[in-house]
């Protein structure tokens, strides 16, 4: 009898410990860890510069030529996307737009015997907008590193202004035209997670090419029996933008 009531107590033993065991398993579950999976929604800020390369024949002869400008302002807007991350590497969708203070011009005159000619070229960036898929690398729940590219496209104000004073006639004329332009865009940044939210910051540099806003041109002009051949030129308008945003993620 005693030896089988040591039995008994044994067996008892080993599965309370067992149970206890199992107990602390479960009560200990590994926690998920963050991914980069999911939608986000942000915003942006920074600076803009654009060049915008051309040439413009504003008188044949003697040559007067209008040239090119460049220029700068601030940028600022929204963004908002979807990742899908496997292993180290995060693939993605981006839609952006923002408003800009981007604004120049260039201007010129000639005074000739008998007549004043001026001549000004601007314009005045209003938005700026994309859409672009990301490829990243993310070697842990904390940063990332992504290239970005795809098409864009710029609403800008073009105005021009123009005057010929002559002994006894003058004109003048001011034209303001709302411009539509696409084109492509590619950059690169890199993203930080803060430490134990949901909100994560990016630092990007993005490239913005919007091809030929203008005709090139090749004219010959005859004055007192000489030819004078004017051409005008024209170059890729783009716009070069550092700026700085945050996101906030959903989901874990």
């Amino acid at each position: 009898m005693k030896t089988l009531a040591l039995a008994i107590s044994i067996f008892t033993l080993a599965t309370g410990v067992a149970s206890a065991a199992d107990m602390a398993v479960k009560v200990a579950p590994l926690a998920p860890l963050p991914s980069w999976t999911g939608f986000y929604i942000g915003g942006h800020g920074g600076y803009g510069w654009k060049d915008d390369p051309f040439s413009f024949t504003v008188v044949a002869n003697p040559l007067v030529v209008l040239d090119g400008f460049k220029s700068s302002g601030w940028v600022g807007g929204g963004h908002f996307g979807y990742n899908w991350q496997y292993g180290a590497m995060v693939a993605g969708l981006e839609l952006d737009v923002s408003a800009t203070g981007i604004s120049g011009g260039s201007a010129v005159s000639a005074v000739t015997p008998g007549f004043t000619v001026a001549q000004s070229i601007g314009h005045d960036v209003k938005l700026l907008g994309s859409a672009r898929g990301r490829i990243g690398w993310a070697p842990n729940s904390d940063w990332m590193l992504y290239g970005t590219g795809g098409l864009t496209w710029e609403r800008e104000d073009q105005t021009s202004f123009f005057s010929n004073a002559q002994p006894g006639f003058s004109i003048s004329g001011t034209t303001s035209n709302p411009v539509t332009l696409l084109g492509w865009i590619a950059g690169a940044g890199v993203e930080a997670r803060l430490t134990g939210t949901n909100w994560i910051a990016r630092l990007e540099y993005l490239h913005y090419d919007f091809g030929h806003s203008r005709a090139a041109q090749s004219f010959t002009n005859v004055n007192q029996g000489i030819p004078t051949v004017s051409v005008n030129t024209v170059g890729s308008q783009t716009i070069d933008v550092v700026r700085a945003g945050l996101s906030y993620k959903f989901g874990l």
